[in-house]
């Protein structure tokens, strides 16, 4: 800007001489043009004779004249014979004509008829007339009349690039000294310390809050900009150490609140379903008495003594059953291995059903994976889940799935228990979705809820259900544990539609389809 500044300021001045230079040409030329036409007056006779030889010594032709051309007009003074014979003549007569610096310099585009013309106008009307570049003047006697007339141009003046060239070298001298060292001036009062603000800005900005503009001597304004800089970021640092603390400390509160509310919600849920394992282990109890206490008769005969060890027998394995599918659904580390859906998913509608039947909701199985496409049975009965032995196995841990079915069963009968009897669906499907996963969803008839919940189902401690009746955690768990095997939960549902929550699983490369029987189910 500063070199920008000085060349402007060079080219206006530049500018103004070269005006100035023009002006001064102009009035040298008239001054010129006044020293000649008083030169040739002085040489000129009374008879008007023009004595040429003083003309041409004259020393000052070719410092102040590029060109010159004298002539006489004899028929404007009378003086010469031969004016009275001419006088009928188409055109004036033409006496003497001279060019002091020679006609030989001349090139070829010299218009000397026309130059000719305008003396012969400028001596009969005494006045200057403008052409070839040049002007032409009246030459006048003493008397005041006209002998001819005198054409001229005059050297420009060289003053003004003279000392334009010889200015030159100086001004771009001065314009470098000036630039650079208001540059380096501005380097370093202002441009270093800025880059340094810049620079340790940039580090904090990325994270490194011990970054610091560093020791600073100057008593400025930016010197005290930059103190205050590695102040504020002693105080950001600061902070921000008591920050992560504090956050570390609250993460660690939170994760051991959540870890007690999930313990609390696994009780909750096993709580829940005590009255449905008493009512499965009581009635075949019940049946064991009655067996019991007529075996005890001494009367009784072998036919029905069998019969009743038999239903001793029954009552025994069905309680076995019982017993196993809670175990199963038992919270514990385990390893993970092929799991079938047929496992826990059966053992979650097991532990469900007493409460189903008392709520009188209707329970439905359907599959379809691939080939495999069944129609949709009561789901409660044993031989519905046959037809889940054509559906892959998953990767996983059978008492997690088995507890995130169990949740998803809980909610939707949650959900129905404000339902008149008989009017409550609970809709199992299980299916494939891309071909790599499984897909799992348990869809209910009831109430559902609010479209703009929806998200927020999945939060931990986000409850839709009354106070006291539920902590928010089960749907929650049930989003981590489909994490944990590599899967996820959609949730989808609206206002009077009911709930739909399909839980996605990825199936185990070459996994079998027809799952490994197990004891009890």
């Amino acid at each position: 800007m500063v070199a920008l500044a000085n060349v402007a300021v060079f080219t206006a001045g530049l500018l103004w001489t070269r005006r100035a230079e023009r002006s001064l040409d102009d009035q040298r030329g008239q001054a010129h043009a006044e020293l000649l036409g008083v030169l040739v007056g002085t040489l000129i006779d009374g008879r008007g004779n023009l004595r040429s030889a003083g003309l041409l010594r004259w020393e000052h032709w070719d410092e102040w004249f590029q060109d010159v051309q004298i002539a006489h007009f004899p028929d404007l003074t009378g003086s010469s014979p031969e004016a009275d014979d001419q006088a009928g003549a188409a055109r004036p007569s033409l006496g003497l004509e001279i060019s002091p610096l020679g006609a030989a310099q001349r090139d070829g585009t010299f218009d000397g008829a026309g130059v000719l013309l305008a003396m012969r106008q400028a001596a009969e009307f005494q006045e200057q007339v403008e052409v070839g570049g040049g002007v032409a003047l009246p030459v006048l006697l003493p008397d005041g009349s006209a002998w001819g007339g005198c054409w001229m141009q005059t050297l420009p003046s060289d003053a003004a690039g003279g000392f334009q060239r010889q200015l030159l070298p100086w001004f771009i001298a001065s314009t470098l000294l000036l630039t650079l060292s208001t540059f380096a001036l501005i380097r370093g009062f202002i441009l270093n310390p800025v880059q340094r603000l810049a620079v340790a800005a940039r580090r904090i900005g990325r994270g490194e809050l011990e970054a610091r503009v560093g020791q600073v001597s100057r008593r400025d304004e930016i010197g005290e900009l930059m103190r205050s800089f590695d102040a504020m970021a002693d105080d950001v640092q600061g902070f921000n150490k008591r920050l992560a603390r504090e956050v570390d400390e609250a993460t660690s509160a939170a994760r051991a609140a959540e870890a007690a509310a999930m313990t609390q919600r696994r009780l909750a849920a096993t709580g829940e379903l005590a009255a449905g394992v008493a009512h499965e282990i009581n009635n075949p109890l019940s049946g064991l008495m009655n067996a019991t206490q007529a075996l005890a008769r001494e009367d009784l005969a072998p036919a029905k003594r069998r019969e009743y060890l038999d239903l001793v027998a029954s009552g025994l394995e069905r309680i076995r059953g019982t017993v196993g599918r809670l175990l199963r659904l038992a919270p514990r580390e385990t390893a993970t291995a092929l799991v079938h859906l047929r496992g826990p998913l059966g053992d979650a509608l097991g532990l469900v059903r007493h409460r189903a039947e008392d709520l009188g909701v209707e329970v439905r199985l359907a599959v379809s994976y691939g080939a495999q496409k069944g129609a949709d049975q009561d789901a409660l009965q044993p031989t519905a889940l046959e037809a889940l032995d054509g559906v892959p196995a998953v990767q996983g841990q059978a008492n997690e799935l088995g507890q995130a079915f169990l949740n998803l069963l809980v909610n939707a009968l949650d959900a129905l228990e404000t339902e008149p009897a008989g009017d409550g669906l609970i809709q199992v499907q299980v299916g494939n979705g891309d071909g790599e996963n499984l897909r799992v969803s348990i869809i209910d008839n009831g109430p559902g809820v609010d479209a703009e919940l929806v998200g927020r189902i999945g939060d931990a401690f986000f409850s839709t259900k009354e106070t006291g009746r539920g902590t928010g955690l089960g749907l929650a768990m049930v989003q981590g544990m489909a994490a944990a095997h590599g899967g996820r939960l959609e949730i989808t549902s609206a206002k009077g539609e009911g709930f739909h929550a399909t839980l996605v699983l990825p199936v185990a490369i070459d996994s079998p389809t027809m799952p490994p029987p197990r004891e009890g189910v």
